[in-house]
């Protein structure tokens, strides 16, 4: 299960994504009963069967199917929601909050790591002194 997974905040930021890319507003109440994707494309496809693609969502179809070599995906775009057209711009929303973000975690001991090209050393015998510049 998704949810379960990661943290609230996380959760919230992808219900928030989910909502914008959408148009739609999800209850707290029924974001906390999503679970996993088929659960967020169930819930959406049960409100967003009957409405239509807004303009944004169709250039997000339009994209994502041809990033997908899925023409099918963009079949359509002047009708109503198709399960098949939510499930892909889900994916997505998972695909960049959940791997893109998290698929190289910061290292948490960067700042006592020693630097990748130190800069040499003088050896002990090697150290030259300066004489001072004269006015």
């Amino acid at each position: 299960m998704v949810h379960k997974e990661m943290s609230s905040l996380d959760f919230a930021e992808i219900v928030m994504a989910i909502e914008e890319s959408f148009g739609i507003a999800i209850p707290d109440v029924n974001a906390d009963r999503l679970g996993g994707p088929g659960e967020i494309v169930d819930w959406l496809e049960m409100h967003l069967s009957r409405r239509r693609i807004d303009q944004q969502a169709a250039a997000l179809l339009t994209q994502l199917a041809q990033r997908q070599g899925s023409p099918e995906v963009a079949e359509g775009l002047d009708g109503t929601w198709r399960r098949e057209q939510i499930a892909v711009v889900v994916r997505e929303i998972l695909r960049v909050h959940l791997f893109d973000d998290w698929s190289e975690p910061p290292d948490p001991d960067a700042a006592v790591r020693a630097p990748v090209n130190p800069r040499p050393r003088p050896r002990s015998g090697a150290a030259r002194v300066l004489p001072k510049e004269q006015p």
